[in-house]
C-alpha cells in the first residue's frame, strides 16, 4: 500500500508551507496500469490546484511522490486543508 507523510514548516508570521511525501512499494507499482509513469502523468493532470506537484522520484523499496502546499497565513492555510 501507499504511506503518506508530512512536514509542516510554519514561520513567525503564520505563513509556510507542508510537504506531503506519497511513499509506494515497488510491488504496489507493478500492479498499476501504465506503470509509474502512467502515475506520474495521472497526479500531474488530476492534482488539486492547491498543491504543486514535484514528481515521482526512485527509492531504495520503491517510489516517492513529493507535492507541497504554500499559504500566506492561517485563514489561506485552513482554506487549502478543506479544499
Amino acid at each position: 500500500g501507499a504511506d503518506v507523510n508530512t512536514q509542516l514548516d510554519l514561520q513567525r508570521d503564520y505563513s509556510g508551507t507542508r510537504l506531503f511525501v506519497l511513499t509506494m512499494d515497488e510491488r504496489d507499482v507493478q500492479s498499476l496500469t501504465g506503470g509509474i509513469e502512467a502515475a506520474e502523468t495521472a497526479l500531474a493532470t488530476h492534482i488539486p490546484h492547491e498543491l504543486h506537484f514535484e514528481g515521482i522520484q526512485s527509492e531504495e523499496d520503491g517510489y516517492s511522490a513529493t507535492f507541497t502546499m504554500s499559504f500566506a497565513d492561517l485563514d489561506e492555510y485552513e482554506t487549502k486543508l478543506q479544499a
